[in-house]
């Protein structure tokens, strides 16, 4: 997400934890301490509300599920 707000390249697999089994394969893009500091940088950003939505745009045909953990 800080690249994409500073206009960076940006590969889409950054951040990304690919664990395979023998059936099944799971990808894992696990929160950091800098997510709290990316949250303030947001604060004066245009469109930060569909920052998550474009990159999952992105993404979403090469999965089945994505599942989004957020706190309640």
């Amino acid at each position: 997400m800080g690249r994409i707000i500073e206009n960076k390249a940006t590969d889409l697999g950054d951040g990304i934890i690919h664990h395979q089994e023998q059936n099944w394969s799971v990808d894992l893009v696990p929160a950091n301490k800098q997510l709290s500091g990316i949250e303030a940088s947001l604060a004066n950003v245009m469109g930060k509300e569909q920052m998550l939505k474009v990159y999952l745009d992105e993404v979403k045909d090469q999965y089945d599920y994505i599942i989004l953990d957020t706190p309640p």
